[in-house]
């Protein structure tokens, strides 16, 4: 499908630059995509025709509730960029995050919405980090409790030792 359909040719640069470090997606006002690039199809499973003509909703992990996607519409449609940390899920049912930067662009004419611009970064293997590490940090509580619980338990007489 030719880009040339929807882009001017600044515009299809602009997306093309973009298009080499981050991952894609371009809706139309109503959240329909109408660009996907490859770094979005490599990322979702989806292939480039599963995904145009779709909103982002294909991609829903159920992770987030309603209301932090009912927060993104509302800041979008009133001309405002947003931001989050989403997680989505692949074709295959796999889970995968994406730092996330929405950014609505206007029509000069009409100064409606007349693209919607999804820049996203994978950030699946920093939110590994951080789940590990948030896992670690609960497994040495775990062991300076049982630490503490073993020694009162091995050393009962202790206090009695010292009052003597």
């Amino acid at each position: 499908m030719s880009n040339n359909v929807f882009f001017n040719s600044t515009e299809q640069a602009l997306i093309n630059a973009l298009s080499e470090a981050a991952i894609i997606g371009i809706t139309d006002k109503s959240g329909i995509l109408i660009y996907v690039n490859k770094k979005f199809v490599d990322i979702s499973g989806f292939k480039r025709d599963e995904l145009i003509g779709k909103n982002h909703r294909i991609l829903n992990s159920g992770f987030h509730p309603a209301s932090f996607f009912e927060k993104m519409y509302k800041t979008i449609y009133s001309g405002e960029s947003w931001s989050a940390e989403i997680r989505n899920k692949t074709k295959d049912g796999e889970f995968y995050w994406v730092d996330s930067k929405i950014i609505p662009i206007m029509d000069e004419k009409t100064n409606d919405i007349k693209y919607i611009v999804s820049i996203r970064f994978d950030i699946t293997e920093k939110k590994k980090t951080e789940n590990a590490l948030i896992h670690l940090e609960k497994l040495a509580t775990i062991g300076e409790l049982e630490a503490a619980v073993a020694h009162e338990v091995n050393n009962p007489l202790q206090i009695i030792d010292l009052e003597l």
